[in-house]
């Protein structure tokens, strides 16, 4: 018994032997090769015009009896005359307009001021450096309402540049909201609207399928 155990043993240590030096073949084979080096940057298609200014600036609104500031940073080419009010979506801020990576490539800010448009992105309402009142006060109509006050703040010349159009840029919410704005108002020359739905039940159409968490933070965030 202990010699077939022997030659057992023996034959199943050659066996392995071989599966080690044909896996080992094979990981030579499949190993990945060195990685090629990157590409050299690219040079940035678009400039910002030469004498643009960019600044911080703050828009008071008064929503229910209580006031707090929007924060935003408006940027002026020289000329521009017309200025675009940037109302970012949901899960953003004003950085979205103005994005810190590649921002020669990813800069709405930027391609908008080579196009001679002054930009106001802004952190809504509840959001970023702007005014974060209780959350009952945070709702779409809010929403709208900020908006609105700083349209007619930077079409008053309240921000220290003057101009004479206004058009009302939105992303996702803040189309959503710029719907209710220029509807309700009718304070803006124009209106442009990305990645939002044309319907206004689209929330009570997703419900039954979303994530309850993803509910509670609209309803914590966003109001009803």
């Amino acid at each position: 018994m202990s010699v077939w155990f022997g030659s057992i043993v023996r034959r199943l240590r050659s066996r392995a032997a071989a599966c080690a030096v044909a896996m080992i073949g094979v990981l030579a084979v499949v190993a990945p090769a060195p990685a090629a080096a990157e590409p050299a940057a690219v040079e940035p298609a678009v400039a910002a015009p030469a004498g643009t200014e960019c600044r911080e600036v703050t828009v008071p609104v008064t929503i229910a009896g209580q006031t707090g500031p929007i924060a935003g940073t408006l940027c002026v080419p020289p000329g521009a005359t017309t200025v675009q009010v940037l109302v970012h979506g949901l899960s953003y801020g004003r950085y979205y307009w103005d994005l810190p990576y590649q921002h020669e490539t990813y800069s709405y800010v930027q391609d908008a001021g080579q196009a001679g448009y002054a930009t106001l992105a802004i952190d809504r309402l509840g959001i970023g450096e702007s005014w974060h009142p209780a959350s009952a006060l945070v709702t779409y109509d809010s929403n709208a309402n900020a908006v609105h006050q700083v349209v007619q703040a930077a079409r008053g010349g309240d921000l220290g540049s003057q101009f004479e159009k206004v058009v009302l840029v939105g992303h996702s919410l803040g189309s959503v909201i710029g719907y209710l704005e220029a509807g309700t108002y009718q304070d803006v020359d124009a209106a442009v609207f990305t990645g939002g739905g044309h319907r206004a039940d689209n929330l009570e159409r997703t419900a039954p399928v979303s994530n309850a968490a993803i509910l509670d933070f609209i309803d914590r965030h966003v109001g009803t």
